[in-house]
This record gives structure tokens, sequence and C-alpha cells, in this order.
């Protein structure tokens, strides 16, 4: 008997931390909904409910038939568009929408009022809206409910006297709960939640008067938090965090007056660093460097004022350097420089404000020029080669204003002369010719303007590009 009281003793022990757990615990996404509003017209909220509830089920359709032939001409100032008509008696309105469908009932409180339970209808009968209207401009006060066409609860709200005060729901169309706030005098006051479908906590945020206040909290489906970020005054200021779904940081930084400052951090999943960077006033300034999982630096840019100014430099996973480049005031200047991660140069050019301007060069890991082009303000101008990896010339050409002009000369990788054409303003244009590797001419073409003319074949091609 002590046993067994013993295990009923742990077991409300356990019921009571967990109660106390959810209550003192405001990042659990566990917690469903809103739990209670108090209002000063608490009161007031109840007795509206009450007469909604009396009218809620009653048919539009049939009140109207059983009264239409004592109804009279009513004129009603409706907040309701599509409403043209109206006619009623000393206990109900009837509002009719300009194809005569019955579109609004009013449950007027008395015979000298306007006051009372207002039902606004899909042009099906269906229920589109219930609630509680009051005074010469039928302002909403209590709770109102909005439905979609299949009847299902979308939104339901509090109000006095026109104004928005107490809990508003949102629901999804299949009727499960979205979101969740309270109002005060118009304005959300108090706690905000959105859900996901299954009805846990997606985000909750603290408003006061309107406006965001203190620490806002984001959910992933899991439950693990997402992100943290601090409010004042509507606008994110102060320490914020990011994670990865596993509860891993994920970013942290600093935010004033909804603007970056100071130094941001992103990390990778395993929690190692993955890259910093230096803000002022929202806009990027100073150095920010990304690593590599395993520490070792893999880039780094320099900026003002969110510009790209000074070495732009990005490194192999070994540390060393893979290219180089330049800005100055968000343009690409001067040297541009890769390597393979021997050291040796991979390519080199020269930019002038944001173009290529200069000799290109690509080079082979041991060193010898694999391309080399001229640009003149981004354009390819001039004489180009390209060389083949044992030093020998391939092909060597001109260019005028990024089009072919001239003669190509193409080359066995031994220096015998494999082909020639002729190129006008970008476009073959006259003699092809084509030769074996021990320099006999076996093909030759003719073309205009880019067409094909004509062939001449002079003898079997003993291997070649053609």
């Amino acid at each position: 008997m002590k046993k067994v009281f013993n295990i009923l003793l742990i077991a409300l022990i356990l019921t009571i931390l967990w109660i106390l757990f959810l209550i003192i615990n405001p990042n659990s996404s566990e917690i469903q909904g809103i739990k209670s509003v108090k209002t000063e017209y608490d009161n007031y909220y109840t007795e509206i409910d009450k007469k909604i509830e009396k009218e809620f089920d009653k048919n539009p359709k049939k009140l109207y038939e059983e009264r239409k032939t004592n109804l009279k001409r009513v004129n009603l100032d409706l907040k309701f568009g599509r409403v043209r008509r109206c006619l009623g008696d000393n206990e109900y309105i009837f509002g009719f929408s300009g194809n005569g469908k019955l579109i609004l009932v009013l449950k007027k409180d008395s015979p000298d009022t306007n006051n009372g339970v207002l039902k606004y209808l899909y042009d099906n009968q269906s229920l589109k809206e219930i609630g509680y209207v009051e005074g010469k401009n039928l302002d909403f006060s209590g709770k109102f409910q909005f439905f979609n066409e299949k009847g299902t609860l979308i939104t339901e709200r509090q109000y006095y006297q026109g104004k928005l005060e107490g809990l508003e729901k949102v629901f999804s169309e299949d009727g499960k709960l979205e979101e969740e706030r309270v109002y005060k005098n118009n304005l959300i006051n108090g706690e905000e939640i959105y859900y996901y479908e299954d009805g846990k906590v997606a985000q909750k945020n603290q408003y006061i008067v309107g406006k965001m206040e203190g620490e806002s909290l984001s959910y992933y489906d899991n439950g693990e938090i997402s992100a943290k970020i601090n409010y004042k005054n509507d606008k994110r200021d102060g320490v914020y965090f990011l994670y990865y779904e596993n509860g891993i940081k994920k970013e942290e930084g600093y935010l004033k007056n909804d603007k970056l400052e100071g130094i941001s951090k992103i990390y990778y999943e395993s929690g190692k660093l993955h890259q910093t960077a230096h803000n002022k006033n929202g806009k990027k300034n100073g150095t920010i460097i990304r690593y590599y999982e395993n520490g070792i630096q893999e880039h780094e840019w320099n900026y003002k004022d969110d510009v790209l100014d000074g070495f732009e430099i990005s490194y192999y996973e070994s540390g060393k350097v893979k290219t180089r480049i330049y800005y100055k005031d968000g343009k690409l200047q001067g040297e541009g420089l890769s390597f393979y991660e021997s050291g040796k140069i991979m390519e080199k050019g020269y930019y002038k404000d944001d173009f290529f301007d200069g000799q290109y060069t690509m080079y082979y890991e041991n060193g010898k020029p694999q391309e080399i082009y001229n640009y003149i303000a981004g354009k390819l101008n001039g004489e180009y080669k390209l060389y083949y990896e044992n030093g020998n010339l391939e092909e060597i050409g001109n260019y005028v204003d990024n089009k072919l002009e001239g003669k190509v000369l193409q080359y066995y990788e031994d220096g015998k002369l494999e082909e020639t054409v002729t190129y006008k303003n970008g476009k073959i244009d006259g003699e092809y010719f084509h030769y074996d590797k021990v320099g006999k001419l076996v093909e030759k073409q003719i073309y205009k303007n880019g067409n094909f003319i004509s062939t001449e074949e002079f003898q079997k091609v003993e291997g070649g590009k053609k």
C-alpha cells in the first residue's frame, strides 16, 4: 500500500512540475494559444455573445418569408457596399443586393433602435459575417465572426464601439488556428502568436500600443527556436540570434534602430565560425571574412558604406591564395590575379572602371602562357594568341570591337600550319585552307559574309582538327 502511495505521490509531483514549466517557460512552442484576455468590457461582451447565440442558427430566408408581407422600405446607412435596398419591421431589417439576393439580416434589440445582431451573407445564403452592431453608425461591438463560403470560421475579433478591443483569432481555410493577437483601442497591445498547421507555435511577438516591443521568438516546426530578435518602438534593436533546426547557433549580431551595427557572425551547422562582417548604420563597413569549416580563411572582402572598396581575396582550403582583385568605389581597378594551388599564376588581367582593359593572360601551371588577349574598355581589340602546353603557338588572330577581323591561323602541336581562315566583321569571308601534318593542302573552302559558297578537296585528311 505504501509503495502505491509513493508512486501516486511521484506522479502528482511530476504533473505539478510540468505545469509550472509551461507557465514559467516562455520559449516553449508547445504552449497553445493566448489562454485568456481580461478587458473592462467582459460583462458587456458576455451579454452580446448571448444575443448572437440566439440568432446564429436562424435561417435568414425563412425569417424573411415569414415577414415579407409586413415589411416596409428602410433607410439604413451600412458599411456593406453590396447592400442596395433594405426592408424591415419592428424586429428585423433585411438587406438585398443589386440583383435582389438577400445578403443581410439585422435582429434589432428594440423597435426604436438599430442596435442588434447582424448577419452578412454570401449570394448563396451561407453566412459570411455575424456580430453585434450599435449606434447611428452601426459600429461593430463584441465578438464578430467571419466565414468562408464553405462555412468555415476564418476570423474572430472583439470590438468595442467600432474599435478592435480584445482577442483576434485568424484561421486557415480548413479551420485551423493560424494567428492570435490582443487589441486595445484598435491597436495591437500584448501578445501575438503565429501557428504551424499542427498547432505548434511558429512565432511569438509582444506589442505595446501598436508597436513591437521586447523579444520576438520564432520556432521551427520541431519546436526548436529559429530566431530571437529584440524590438524597441517597432524596430529591431539589440542583440539577435538565428539558429539551425538542431538548436545550434546560425547567426548573431547587433541591430540598432532596425539596422545592423558592429560585428555580425555566421556559423556552420557544426558550430564552427563561417563568416564575420563589420557593419555601420546598416551598411557593410570594413572587412568581411569567410572561413572554411576547418577554420582556414576562404574569402575576404573590403567594404566602405556598403560598396566594395579594397582587395577581394579568395583562398584554397590549404590557405594558399586563389584569386586577388581590387575595387575602388565599387568598381574593379588595376591588376587581377588568380593562382594555382601551387602558387603559380593561372590568370593575369587588368581592369579599368569594372572592365578588362589591357592584356589578359592565362597560364599553364608550368608557367607558360595558354591564352593572351587584349582588351580596350571591356572589348576584345588587337592580336590574340593561344598556345600549347609545350609553348608552341596553337592559334593567332585579331579582334576589332569584340569581332574577329582578318586572318586566323591555327597550328599543329609541332608548329606546322593546320588552317588559315579570313574573317570580316566577325564572319568568315573569303578563303579557308586546311593542311595535313606534312604541310600539304587537303581542302579549300570559299565563304561570303559567313555563308558557305563552295569546297574543293585535294586529298584525304591525315589527322588534324577537321
